[in-house]
């Protein structure tokens, strides 16, 4: 009776249009889709994967983990999805399969979080979800 949508590029967020994908759902495609299933007594979860290893979806700022203009992002990113799914219960933020072993690479630059700084980062996003 519940659905993880995994939201990446595929919604038009309002606060970051520079990262919303060809083809993907406006807000107002989106709220039908919910209501469309929750009609039908299906819950629907926003997830939205901030992992450095599946976070490709958040375009440039992919590359800014942990800054101050990343924290922002996610922050905004994730105000958008509250709105949009009309306060859920949860949200799926990611944060898992961080590690050397499962580091993005993408023209000779390899982007993971040291297990301190992945650490901190969950928190941080945890503390602003709750």
């Amino acid at each position: 009776n519940t659905i993880v949508l995994d939201c990446g590029g595929a919604i038009d967020f309002p606060s970051h249009p520079e990262i919303t994908m060809e083809g993907a759902w406006s807000l107002e495609k989106l709220k039908e889709e919910i209501e469309r299933c929750r009609a039908k007594g299906i819950r629907i979860i926003p997830k939205l994967n901030f992992s450095a290893q599946h976070d490709n979806w958040l375009g440039e700022y992919n590359w800014m983990l942990s800054t101050s203009i990343y924290y922002k992002v996610c922050k905004d990113l994730i105000n958008d999805a509250y709105e949009a799914f009309e306060h859920p219960e949860f949200i799926h933020i990611g944060m898992d399969e961080e590690d050397e072993a499962h580091a993005k690479s993408l023209k000779g630059v390899v982007c993971w979080r040291k297990p301190e700084m992945h650490i901190h980062d969950v928190k941080y996003l945890i503390d602003f979800v709750n």
